[in-house]
C-alpha cells in the first residue's frame, strides 16, 4: 500500500484539514476577544506560535494511534477487519464543514455587521485603499438625511471630543503614538467647518477614563465622543475608532482600519470625514485636493509624533526633549515643513519657563522659522509664531517691534487654538493691554475647561492687576482639576507673597517642590522667603537644595547671593553677584536686578565705581547720556545702575538727569525695583516708601530688605519716614515666622 493511501486510511490528511481550519478558527475568535480585553499584542503572536508547533504533534498521534468504540488504541493493535476509520473520517468531514461555518460566520459579523446598534459597535477590517472606501464616496449632505443627533440643552449637537485612543499594542514606548495619532486626529477634525472639538488638554484629561461617556461628555461641554484604540506591530497599524452619541450611549459610526504607517495621513483624513457625515456638518471643499502629508518620511513622522507627546508633557525635560525629536524629524526630512514650526514653539516654551533666556529663545526661533518657507506663510501658527519671535526679543530688552498683531491675527484665523490665545494672551499683558489679556484668558479657559495651563495664566493675569480672590479662586479649580500639578500651590504662593503672608509663601511653595523634585525656582525662592524672615539657616539648606538640582539658574545664584547679604557676609555676596555678571547672567525671574543691585551696592561701598561704570556701559553703551532715552527694561534697569556710581563720585547733576527720567519708566514691577532705589537716590523719602507700598499691604514685596542696603538708599537712610519703614516691615517679617512656627506646617529641611 502507498504511503499517500495509508494516510488517507489512517485519516491523518483529514485530521490535518480539520486542525488547520480549526486553529484558522481560533486565532479568529481570539483577535476579536484580544482587542475587547486589551490583551497585549504579543499574545496572539503566542496563540499562534503554539497551534503551529501542535500541528507536527497532532498529525503523528493521528499516525500513530486509531479510534476504536472501545477508545483510542495503537494502530497496530487493532484489527483492521474491525476498524472504524471510515466512519471517524465522515465525522471528521462533517466537523471540518461546521468549523469552516462557523469562522466564515464570524468573519462575515465582524465584517458586515451594522454599526448603528446601541449594544455597541460591529468591527470591520478592511484592507482597502482609503480611496476605496464607501464612506469616502458618500454625498456630503443629503437633503432626505436625518437631521443631526439631539444634544442636551445648551451643547451644540455638532460638537465632539476626541478621547485619546488606547494603545493596544503591549508596549508603553507606543504611547507617543496612539497619543499623537488621537491629537492629529483632533486637528483634523478642527478643520471642518461648523464642527465644534473640544480642546486637546481637556480631552486628554480622560486619558484611561473608565467613567461614564455622558459625564464625560458633560465635563467637555460637547454632545458627542470620539474614542479608539491602536495596534502597532512594525510598520502595521490597525486603528479602530468609534463615535458615540453621549446621552443615549448610540454608536452612530464605527470602523476598523488595518493599513500601513504610511497610510495614517489617509485614515486620519477618511476617520474626520466620517464623523463629520455622521454629525451633518459641512465638510470641506470636495473639490479640494486631498490634504498634503506633511512629510514622505515614516520615521521623521515618528520622531514628530514623540515630540508633540513631550511638548503636552511640558516642564524643562519635556521642552528640551521634544526639542531633540524635532531637530531628528527634520534630519530625517529636512523639508518637513510643521516639524520647524513645533522646533520653534519648543524653543518658546524653554524661554517661557526661563530654562533659557528670552535672547536665546528668539535666536533659535528665529533659526527654525527661516526654514518653515512659503508654504505655511499665512498659516495661524506660522503668525503666531512670528508674533512669539518678537515677543521673545522684546522681553531679552528689544523695544518698539509689533509681537501682539501677528497674535492676533492669528487668532481671529484660528479662534479656537487655545495655545495661540494663550501666547496672544501672554503678548497683551506685555503690551500693557490687562483687561484685554484677561479677556483672552477667560476665552481659552471656557475653549479649554479642563486645562491647568489656561487656568494658570488666567491665576497669575489676576493675581498681577491684584484681583487676588479671583486669583485664589482659579487656583483651587486648578487643584481640583489636577492635584498633582504644581501650578495650583504655585499660584496660591503667588497671591501670599503680595499679600506680605511670607510663612503661607513657604508652606504653598513646599508643597510645589514635593510635587516636582526637579524644580529648583521653588525652592530657591523658599529659601529669599527664609533669608528675609531671618532664619538664615533654613535659607541657607534651601538654596543648597535649589543649587543641588540646577546651580547654573540665575534663580539659584540670587537665593546663595542673597542670603551671604542678609547674613551681612558682604564678600561672599559680592564675589557670587560679580561672578554671574561675567558668566553673562540673564534676567530670568527678576535675578539681574537683585544681583545688579548687591554687585553695585558692594563695589559702590568699596570705592570701585568705575566697575560699575564699566559693567554699565558694557551692557548698553549709550548708559550715561540722558538724551537717550531708556526703552527697553534692560536699559533702564542699566541706566539706574549707573546712576548710583555717578552719585557715588559726586557727579550729582548727571546722576540726577539720569535717575529722574527713570521714574516716569512703566514695566511690571518697576515701582519696587527702579522707582523706589531712584527716589531714594534723588532723597524723595515718601516718593521712595510709596514706590515700595505699605508695610502688610499687598504691593510690598519679600525683597523690600534688598531696597534698605541698596546704596541708592542712602540720602534717606537717615529720615524719620525710613527708619519707621524698615523697622516696620522688619517687625512684619518677623511676626510672620512665628505664625509659621506656631501654625505646625512648617515643612522639614530639604533631604529630612
Amino acid at each position: 500500500m502507498s504511503l499517500l493511501s495509508e494516510l488517507k486510511r489512517r485519516n491523518v490528511i483529514r485530521v490535518g484539514v480539520f486542525y488547520v481550519v480549526a486553529a484558522w478558527l481560533i486565532l479568529q475568535v481570539a483577535e476579536l476577544l484580544f482587542d475587547v480585553l486589551g490583551v497585549p499584542d504579543w499574545s496572539l503572536k503566542f496563540v499562534l506560535a503554539m497551534l503551529l508547533l501542535g500541528f507536527p504533534v497532532v498529525l503523528i498521534f493521528s499516525w500513530v494511534y486509531e479510534l476504536t468504540p472501545e477508545g483510542i488504541r495503537r494502530e497496530k493493535d487493532v484489527d483492521r477487519s474491525t476498524s472504524i476509520t471510515s466512519a471517524t473520517g465522515h465525522k471528521l468531514n462533517i466537523a471540518t464543514v461546521v468549523v469552516v461555518i462557523l469562522g466564515v460566520a464570524i468573519v462575515a459579523v465582524d465584517r458586515f455587521l451594522p454599526h448603528r446598534e446601541s449594544a455597541g459597535p460591529a468591527v470591520s477590517e478592511s484592507g482597502e485603499a482609503p480611496a476605496e472606501k464607501a464612506v469616502a464616496a458618500q454625498p456630503v449632505e443629503e437633503p432626505a438625511e436625518p437631521e443631526a443627533p439631539a444634544a442636551p440643552a445648551g451643547v451644540d449637537p455638532k460638537s465632539v471630543a476626541v478621547l485619546p485612543f488606547v494603545n493596544m499594542s503591549g508596549d508603553p514606548e507606543n504611547e507617543y503614538f496612539s497619543d499623537g495619532l488621537s491629537e492629529e486626529l483632533l486637528n483634523t477634525l478642527a478643520g471642518i467647518r461648523g464642527l465644534y472639538v473640544a480642546a486637546r488638554t481637556s480631552s486628554f484629561h480622560f486619558k484611561g477614563h473608565t467613567g461614564d461617556i455622558a459625564e464625560i461628555a458633560k465635563k467637555l461641554r460637547v454632545a458627542n465622543v470620539l474614542e479608539g484604540s491602536v495596534r502597532q506591530a512594525g510598520n502595521k497599524v490597525r486603528i479602530t475608532a468609534q463615535l458615540i452619541e453621549a446621552q443615549n450611549g448610540y454608536h452612530l459610526w464605527s470602523e476598523t482600519f488595518d493599513r500601513t504607517l504610511d497610510d495614517v495621513f489617509a485614515v486620519q483624513d477618511e476617520i474626520a470625514r466620517s464623523v463629520g457625515e455622521a454629525l451633518k456638518v459641512a465638510l470641506l471643499d470636495e473639490s479640494a485636493p486631498p490634504r498634503a502629508k506633511p512629510t514622505d518620511n515614516t520615521d521623521a513622522y515618528l520622531a514628530f509624533l514623540r515630540g508633540k507627546q513631550d511638548m503636552n508633557i511640558g516642564g524643562g525635560d519635556g521642552y528640551r526633549s521634544a526639542v531633540a525629536h524635532f531637530e531628528d524629524a527634520i534630519r530625517l526630512d529636512p523639508e518637513f515643513t510643521l516639524a520647524y514650526a513645533q522646533l520653534a514653539m519648543a524653543w518658546a516654551r524653554l524661554a517661557d519657563w526661563g530654562i533659557i533666556g528670552w535672547a536665546e529663545g528668539a535666536e533659535q526661533i528665529r533659526g527654525a522659522l527661516a526654514r518653515v518657507g512659503e508654504g505655511l506663510a499665512d498659516d495661524p501658527l506660522f503668525l503666531a509664531l512670528t508674533g512669539i519671535e518678537r515677543y521673545a526679543r522684546t522681553r531679552s530688552g528689544e523695544r518698539g517691534l509689533d509681537f501682539v498683531g501677528p497674535l492676533k491675527e492669528a487668532t481671529e484665523r484660528s479662534p479656537d487654538d487655545v495655545v495661540i490665545i494663550e501666547w496672544y494672551a501672554y503678548a497683551l499683558g506685555r503690551a500693557d493691554q490687562d483687561e484685554e489679556q484677561i479677556r483672552q484668558l477667560r476665552r481659552a479657559v471656557e475653549r479649554d475647561p479642563l486645562s491647568v495651563r489656561a487656568h494658570a495664566a488666567l491665576g497669575y493675569a489676576l493675581e498681577g492687576e491684584n484681583r487676588l480672590e479671583e486669583a485664589k479662586a482659579i487656583a483651587r479649580t486648578i487643584m481640583e482639576i489636577s492635584p498633582e500639578s504644581p501650578e495650583g500651590p504655585d499660584l496660591m504662593a503667588n497671591v501670599a507673597d503680595r499679600e506680605g503672608r511670607y510663612g503661607e509663601v513657604v508652606q504653598w511653595l513646599a508643597r510645589v517642590a514635593a510635587l516636582d523634585p526637579d524644580d529648583a525656582w521653588s525652592r530657591a525662592w523658599i529659601a529669599w522667603e527664609y533669608a528675609a524672615m531671618g532664619d538664615l539657616e533654613r535659607a541657607e539648606s534651601w538654596a543648597d537644595a535649589a543649587e543641588a538640582i540646577d546651580a547654573s539658574s540665575p534663580l539659584t545664584i540670587q537665593a546663595r547671593a542673597l542670603v551671604a547679604y542678609r547674613r551681612g557676609d558682604l564678600e561672599a555676596a559680592g564675589r557670587i553677584a560679580w561672578a554671574a555678571f561675567d558668566a553673562g547672567v540673564d534676567n530670568r525671574g527678576g535675578a539681574t536686578d537683585r544681583l545688579g543691585s548687591v554687585a553695585a551696592t558692594i563695589a559702590i561701598r568699596a570705592g570701585e565705581t568705575k566697575r560699575v561704570l564699566d559693567l554699565a556701559k558694557n551692557r548698553w553703551e549709550d548708559v550715561l547720556d540722558p538724551d537717550v532715552p531708556a526703552e527697553a527694561v534692560g536699559q533702564a534697569f542699566w541706566r539706574s545702575v549707573a546712576a548710583r556710581a555717578v552719585a557715588a563720585e559726586g557727579n550729582d547733576a548727571l546722576a540726577r538727569a539720569l535717575a529722574t527720567p527713570l521714574l516716569a519708566f512703566e514695566w511690571q514691577g518697576a515701582g519696587s525695583w527702579l522707582a523706589a532705589p531712584m527716589n531714594a537716590l534723588l532723597g524723595d523719602a515718601p516718593g521712595a516708601i510709596d514706590a515700595l507700598g505699605v508695610v502688610g499691604a499687598s504691593e510690598l514685596r519679600v525683597f523690600a530688605w534688598v531696597r534698605f542696603r541698596d546704596v541708592a538708599w542712602d540720602p534717606i537712610r537717615d529720615t524719620d519716614e525710613a527708619r519707621r519703614y524698615e523697622q516696620a516691615w522688619e517687625a512684619a517679617v518677623a511676626r510672620e515666622l512665628e505664625v509659621l512656627r506656631a501654625s505646625g506646617k512648617e515643612p522639614p529641611l530639604p533631604g529630612t
